[in-house]
């Protein structure tokens, strides 16, 4: 009750019925150039012809319902932490990490990679999305959008090799997971192995191409610990 009151007299008290209006923006843009205007479709009759979400007096679980059509029952974490403490095939808790109320710990199931990346293709090639965490701190060309272990040679630069592998990463808090992001495609070789990744990411459109970067497939296999 206090956490709540401290969040009530922060934020506001959350409301239990509002309003929403969306325009419904259409996948092709060059026919949606006004999605983002704030003029009226039809010029002559002042009307807004384009399609709508429209509620009135929704309460957010009416909400929920209606435009989240996902069960979240029906989804996984998965993780690929190659280390010897944490042995493959098994699942884990980790301890403190519930942050919505009621909610317990978050749980994952620790595969290997070739598993990991399996299933993140076969999710994308039937239509959904990814949600992922990984370290997004290394080997980024955050304005040019590109995720690539290549993109800074640092063994050129430095005259040495750098042996730490995903293991050793994790272990030593070298490449944590810190940000979180969305693969919304792979680019397949012709043997149908995953060469690159599509990325969207939430750091505005002047970050990459229109907010989207590439990551290639190294860099996915290094530095990618979890997928739902």
């Amino acid at each position: 009750s206090t956490v709540y009151r401290m969040c009530a007299i922060s934020l506001g008290e959350p409301p239990e019925r509002f309003d929403f209006l969306a325009r419904v923006s259409d996948d092709d843009k060059k026919n949606d150039k006004k999605a983002d205007e704030g003029k009226s479709d039809n010029p002559k009759t002042g009307k807004d012809e384009r399609r709508q979400i429209r509620e009135t007096g929704i309460t957010p679980m009416e909400f929920y319902r209606k435009y989240v059509p996902v069960d979240v029952d029906d989804l996984v974490t998965l993780c690929n932490v190659p280390m010897a403490s944490r042995p493959f095939n098994k699942r884990y808790r980790i301890r403190y990490t519930a942050n919505v109320a009621e909610a317990e710990d978050m749980e994952f199931v620790n595969v290997p990679l070739d598993v990991f990346k399996k299933a993140a293709v076969d999710q994308i090639s039937a239509g959904h999305p990814i949600w992922f965490a990984c370290d997004c701190t290394q080997f980024s060309l955050r304005a040019a959008g590109y995720f690539d272990c290549d993109s800074v040679r640092v063994d050129q630069l430095f005259g040495t090799d750098f042996d730490f592998d995903k293991a050793h990463g994790l272990e030593y808090g070298d490449s944590p997971s810190n940000h979180a992001m969305t693969l919304t495609g792979v680019n397949l070789d012709e043997q149908g192995k995953p060469n690159r990744w599509k990325v969207e990411n939430s750091w505005g459109k002047d970050n990459g191409e229109d907010g989207y970067y590439v990551a290639s497939d190294k860099w996915f296999d290094r530095y990618v610990t979890e997928i739902i």
